[in-house]
């Protein structure tokens, strides 16, 4: 609990000191969080009594600004299930994979299941859609679960060596990479959905499509509703669609397409001529295309 916010620091910090890596994070008002590496020698009922917490907390020089409201020592580790469906099971989120904490995508690789899941769930009960819709979900989600439980695993091995030279070494490959420019400015690009209920070989497909807010806030998503999208060029001027014409525009342009077709979890089907598009969805489907 926080008693004194003027006195906690106002961003979230990954210190990465080898004689003990430590994170801080703000959980919103009234929370703050630390995070502290139990050292080879520790043990679990040592470092949670009151002295040990005061005496970690102590360079932070919080006394009285804070009340502890919760300690706990816990442990992560990165895990990616066989199978992830079984008859009528599913594994989503934590059942399916597991990812240490270090790149932040461990909630937001449950929600893009979720997503992932979601429609086609809906589509098969709905009889919309085939069972065999269904076996997608893993060959979709699980390259992206491995390319994101790499990224933490390195971001661990980054954050929290304890060998002095190691760190040392560390650091001076970052200045080095600083002086010449070659740090990154965004986090990495996960890889694009590669195989499953997309038309691969098409323009776009497997890519996520872009949010599109208009001029005046209003976002893409909520104007168009949820299921599935068909967006096309001589559409862009009318109706619902006026207002994003623009950035919709320039994204068929880079595609060099007439038409996307966006699945309801808003991933691109695939992109190329209008008819081709619907007829595929729908074999996707495992439904009969129109004759």
């Amino acid at each position: 609990m926080v008693d004194d916010p003027s006195r906690l620091p106002t961003a979230n910090l990954q210190i990465c000191d080898p004689a003990r890596p430590t994170t801080c994070v703000m959980m919103g008002e009234g929370r703050h969080r630390w995070e502290f590496m139990i050292l080879p020698g520790e043990t679990r009922e040592q470092v949670c009594t009151d002295a040990a917490v005061e005496r970690m907390l102590a360079p932070w020089k919080i006394d009285g600004a804070v009340r502890i409201e919760r300690k706990a020592v816990y442990t992560f580790c990165a895990r990616i299930a066989e199978q992830w469906r079984k008859g009528r099971v599913l594994l989503a989120g934590d059942a399916a994979h597991q990812t240490p904490p270090f790149a932040g995508q461990g909630m937001c690789s449950g929600l893009r299941d979720a997503a992932n899941l979601a429609w086609k769930l809906a589509a098969v009960t709905k009889g919309e859609a085939d069972q065999a819709l269904i076996e997608t979900y893993q060959p979709e989600r699980a390259p992206n679960l491995r390319a994101t439980i790499d990224m933490a695993i390195m971001m661990g091995q980054m954050v929290c060596t304890t060998s002095r030279l190691g760190a040392a070494v560390r650091d001076m490959k970052l200045s080095l990479a600083r002086m010449l420019g070659k740090l990154p400015d965004r986090p990495p690009a996960y890889p694009p959905i590669g195989a499953g209920a997309i038309l691969i070989g098409s323009r776009g497909a497997g890519s996520y499509f872009p949010q599109v807010v208009a001029s005046d806030g209003s976002r893409l998503d909520d104007v168009l509703g949820p299921g599935v999208w068909l967006i096309t060029r001589g559409d862009l001027g009318k109706g619902r669609l006026a207002p994003f014409a623009a950035p919709l525009r320039k994204w068929l342009d880079h595609q060099s397409v007439e038409t996307v077709l966006v699945r309801p979890d808003r991933y691109v089907f695939g992109a190329g001529e209008c008819l081709t598009l619907e007829a595929q969805w729908q074999t996707t489907l495992g439904r009969a295309p129109p004759i």
